[in-house]
């Protein structure tokens, strides 16, 4: 199986999050998943964009949101293999 680089920073970008357990600012976030700025930059840009993650301010420490939460639960309350 081919692994999809986007997904797999997606993923680890929310597993650093559950590790750390507090908000972070960019640099923070590019050093726990050992990337380039930029590169951290355009994927929590997607996620500030989605609505995956906030900040209250341009300066602020980002967080993940409750957006995939919501999602979670309406994907485990119709999952036949639970039921």
């Amino acid at each position: 199986m081919t692994l999809v680089r986007t997904a797999e920073r997606t993923l680890g970008l929310f597993e650093v999050f559950e590790k750390v357990r507090q908000a972070l600012n960019l640099a923070e976030i590019a050093k726990a998943m050992d990337l380039p700025l930029s590169t951290c930059h355009n994927l929590v840009g997607t996620l500030l964009e989605r609505g995956y993650m906030y900040s209250l301010s341009q300066k602020k420490p980002l967080y993940p949101s409750r957006e995939i939460l919501h999602i979670v639960e309406n994907i485990v309350a119709h999952d036949a293999a639970i039921a």
